[in-house]
């Protein structure tokens, strides 16, 4: 996340080889930038793009892969949407800067701001 004085945060998500779909570490990256824009002061606006002409094309395939039981799927799901959730609930005026695809978890994250 960068932001700036006048309270204008943007968030970038930058996977542009696979259409900016969310890896692990991005999924943990998200929620660590809702914990900085919860605690940011002077914050007014927050605005969640994706890089090189993508928004977001859902889930990493490959995380997907490596889920090995049903408890372990469930576990990443309830991050999510504990993450999200916090997003939609910020006390900031937020926006899905869409440009491009919007696909699967891509529409629900685009749904959040």
């Amino acid at each position: 996340m960068t932001g700036n004085q006048e309270g204008i945060g943007v968030l970038s998500l930058c996977n542009p080889a696979r259409k900016n779909a969310l890896t692990g570490f991005m999924m943990v990256r998200l929620a660590e930038c809702v914990d900085e824009l919860e605690k940011w002061q002077s914050g007014k606006v927050v605005v969640l793009h994706g890089m090189e002409r993508s928004f977001c094309s859902g889930a990493d395939l490959s995380i997907i892969k490596a889920i090995n039981t049903p408890e372990e799927g469930n576990l990443m799901c309830a991050f999510m949407q504990r993450t999200l959730t916090r997003l939609a609930r910020l006390p900031l005026v937020s926006m899905a800067a869409i440009e491009g695809k919007a696909l699967g978890g891509g529409a629900e994250v685009s749904s959040c701001v």
